[in-house]
């Protein structure tokens, strides 16, 4: 077998160059790895190339809560290329408001380090269009000191970053009334079997184009 041993190949007369033939096969040896800062085409696209995962283990309570609120869900992706989409998967076990007026909604804000900040994936239409990610509310009795009950929220958008750079996501809460809400519990300064706490987790899967 022959081997040659170079520091930098490139091309002659073009951008392009091949590699063998059709047919060939070309193998990666155990512990090498291959870096790829650019774009990768032709490799099939919808391929899962990485996941990162980020969860909330506690309680959370606002005091007041008629203003966006961040109750500490969130996770920070690296995309290997600018052409990669984000899968964003946000579960949680129970969520609710203060009393039978309210109606909590929920979204997914997006930051790029070194660039643009903003919700995403929020509808258009209408002056309250601010008040839940795709119609999502709960409008029953959440209150925390008379009541076991409470709802689950999952939310899953597939989001076009188009950056290289790292990606937090995170999820925001706020309540059509100025009562309090809460996550992961309806009394969450208490665990019993009437009041138990659950858990929260955000999952971001890229997808390579």
């Amino acid at each position: 077998m022959s081997e040659i041993k170079v520091n930098k190949i490139s091309p002659a007369t073009s951008t392009d160059i091949t590699l063998g033939d059709s047919g060939d096969t070309f193998t990666v040896p155990s512990g090498a790895t291959i870096v790829n800062s650019g774009t990768a085409t032709g490799f099939g696209g919808g391929k899962v190339n990485q996941i990162v995962q980020g969860e909330l283990l506690v309680g959370y309570r606002t005091s007041t809560s008629d203003t966006w609120v961040d109750p500490g869900l969130s996770a920070t992706i690296t995309p290997s290329a600018a052409d990669s989409k984000v899968f964003v998967n946000i579960s949680n076990g129970m969520v609710g408001g203060e009393n039978t007026a309210d109606s909590v909604g929920a979204r997914i804000h997006r930051s790029i380090s070194g660039g643009a900040s903003g919700e995403i994936g929020m509808p258009t239409q209408g002056s309250y269009h601010a008040y839940g990610v795709r119609g999502w509310s709960l409008g029953e009795d959440f209150d925390h000191t008379s009541s076991s009950s409470g709802g689950s929220l999952i939310i899953s958008y597939l989001d076009s970053p188009a950056t290289t750079s790292a990606t937090t996501y995170k999820l925001q809460m706020i309540n059509a009334n100025p009562n309090s809400m809460v996550l992961n519990g309806v009394h969450v300064t208490t665990t019993t079997a009437s009041f138990p706490i659950t858990s929260s987790f955000i999952q971001l899967w890229e997808i390579l184009a």
